[in-house]
């Protein structure tokens, strides 16, 4: 079995960024700290001299160009790598590219064992997927990604928030009234969970379940002209009904 690598493999592949002003590479410089191996997982972080550094997008596109490298070698945890670049940047389609790339690497086997994608990595790749998915309302895509981190870790908050988000705008009423109240109950104080909430409850004719879900997310987030307007919508309805 081949050995995984070490800090000294991981510094020497590094020495291939450069910064062009000083034209010497970021390990000379002492720019890579906080080196890290776990199981094959290789983690660092690079500093430069300044946070404005003149270079810093030339030596990212550098370090995204050898990430691009290592995954045309085979490297799956490089596309998840290459992913957070595009994420960072917001550059969502290709970061949903690789994301849907790493994720598809999960049990299936690797050429050597610290090649498989960590379990850890392709939990939060899935919910980075998730969210992806929800801004470009591809709702059963998106909780398709959600359930499958909640089968491994139940309730997981962030996932039960996508789930439930991806629900309402599938309109799958129901479901998305009980993960989302699931949901509150670990986080109570996300107005925007409520707001979709309500908006679930009053398309199931739960108006009077509705409001005080509204009440609470004006309560939480005050300034939110928009949750205060359903509010006041959904108070001229309830009275309405009363009449």
């Amino acid at each position: 079995m081949p050995a995984g690598p070490d800090r000294d493999s991981v510094l020497e592949a590094l020495r291939v960024v450069v910064d062009p002003d000083l034209r010497k590479d970021i390990v000379a410089l002492n720019f890579v700290k906080d080196v890290t191996i776990d199981q094959g997982r290789v983690g660092f972080t690079i500093e430069l001299t300044t946070p404005a550094c003149p270079v810093k997008d030339q030596m990212k596109a550098q370090a995204e160009q050898e990430l691009r490298v290592a995954v045309q070698m085979g490297d799956s945890r490089a596309r998840y790598q290459l992913a957070a670049i595009m994420v960072n940047s917001q550059r969502l389609p290709e970061a949903a590219a690789q994301l849907e790339a790493f994720v598809a690497t999960t049990g299936v086997p690797q050429p050597m064992r610290w090649l498989d994608p960590p379990l850890l990595d392709v939990l939060t790749a899935r919910l980075q997927l998730a969210e992806i998915y929800v801004n470009q309302r591809r709702w059963a895509d998106a909780a398709a990604q959600a359930r499958l981190v909640l089968e491994v870790v139940p309730r997981h908050p962030e996932a039960s928030r996508l789930l439930g988000t991806s629900l309402v705008g599938a309109q799958v009423w129901p479901e998305a009234i009980a993960v989302l109240r699931d949901y509150l109950s670990l986080r109570p104080d996300d107005a925007r969970a409520r707001v979709n909430l309500a908006v679930a409850l009053v398309a199931a004719g739960r108006l009077d379940q509705a409001v005080p879900e509204l009440q609470r997310a004006a309560a939480i987030d005050p300034n939110d002209a928009s949750t205060r307007r359903l509010l006041d919508m959904a108070l001229a309805d309830q009275r309405a009904r009363a009449r």
